[in-house]
């Protein structure tokens, strides 16, 4: 009871601070996406080439100390700007680090290098993204379902997933939205907001 109260207490906080801090960003394209990586080549390539094909520019690469050779030839002609940590400071690193002062004081979004938007995905989908939010006062972020109909019958925790992750789609509340926590899974963030794993506040 005590959790509930005090995540209540937040979303208002940060209804209320949206209120009296306006975003200046009305455009999902005018969103800052920062890509958490860690000596992952391959599926970063994959999300980067999937997001600007869609028209996304504003691409950030937070770089958690990687070590792989072949990425870090990459980063030496990538066309984004990749911010390269010291050490790694995992999944939270842009809440850790300097880089929540420059992109979290508006609405960002925050994606591991893994997660890639299947081809049906609409072009527009950040715009989708930007208005659910606008539209759930009360809810701090919005991202991607986990789409779990085409797991390989190899892979050898395939039911585990499903069995998991079925739990979320059994209540849709509308528009298709279903209440679900999300880690790093790729989401947009209300201004200011950080990391909460919470299912009332996504």
């Amino acid at each position: 009871m005590l959790k509930k109260l005090t995540t209540a207490i937040a979303n208002y906080y940060y209804f209320l601070k949206g209120k009296i801090i306006p975003s200046h960003i009305s455009n999902g394209k005018d969103i800052p996406i920062i890509i958490n990586n860690f000596n992952r080549l391959t599926t970063l390539i994959q999300l980067t080439d999937s997001l600007t094909s869609r028209g996304y520019t504003r691409i950030y690469i937070l770089d958690n100390a990687s070590t792989y050779p072949p990425l870090l030839e990459y980063y030496q002609t990538c066309p984004f700007t990749v911010f390269r940590l010291k050490e790694n400071l995992g999944f939270k690193a842009l809440w850790k680090s300097e880089l929540k002062k420059k992109f979290c004081n508006d609405y960002y979004i925050y994606t591991d290098s893994d997660v890639i938007p299947i081809a049906d995905c609409p072009d527009d989908f950040i715009d989708y993204f930007l208005k659910e939010l606008k539209a759930h006062p009360f809810a701090r972020k919005i991202g991607f379902s986990l789409r779990i109909d085409n797991l390989p019958d190899q892979y050898e925790h395939k039911q585990k997933v499903i069995d998991w992750e079925k739990q979320y789609y059994a209540r849709p509340t509308e528009n298709g939205l279903f209440r679900a926590p999300i880690d790093t899974t790729f989401a947009l963030y209300r201004p200011h907001v950080g990391l909460s794993r919470s299912r009332s506040v996504e």
